[in-house]
């Protein structure tokens, strides 16, 4: 019994300390917990259209495809659009169209992530692109963004490093 309790203490401390690995460097740069939890996301999301690409299937164009084929979680595909279930505070969805041209899901992707309320901590929207480089800026209110600006700094976003 004694050594049932200390593996569950142990596996709870790797999970904690897994955690903090992950989220603690957005945190220390002035990110809340969800919007740490949102970045989280966004690198999963890179990641998983990653494995879909090396499956010989081009790059997903939707969150569905991934949670289908294991790659996400559902909870985050059912976050999709702006009638989904927030994840973690955050709506997602794919960007339409890469500087006014629309993706070409065989050889880009991108997704944009929104807080499902704004306000609070709450203000920042996202965007990953193929690269996986996120953007982030203050649009003044929530909103899936389908547009990405070709040069994003110049519109006002700003680079998660």
């Amino acid at each position: 019994m004694v050594r049932h309790l200390w593996l569950a203490v142990a596996l709870v401390g790797v999970i904690g300390v897994a955690l903090l690995l992950l989220i603690g460097p957005f945190l220390s740069r002035g990110h809340d917990r969800s919007e740490a939890y949102a970045l989280s996301q966004l690198k999963t999301y890179v990641t998983a259209q990653v494995l879909h690409a090396r499956a010989g299937q081009g790059y997903a164009d939707d969150l569905g495809t991934l949670a289908k084929e294991k790659y996400v979680v559902d909870a985050f595909a059912a976050a999709r659009g702006p009638k989904g279930t927030p994840f973690q505070g955050y709506l997602f969805a794919e960007v339409k169209t890469l500087g006014g041209k629309p993706v070409d899901w065989k050889t880009d992707f991108a997704l944009s992530a929104t807080p499902a309320r704004y306000g609070g901590s709450k203000r920042r929207t996202f965007v990953v692109r193929t690269d996986g480089t996120i953007f982030s800026r203050d649009p003044g209110r929530s909103g899936l963004v389908e547009d990405f600006p070709g040069e994003p700094e110049k519109a006002g976003w700003r680079r998660e490093d």
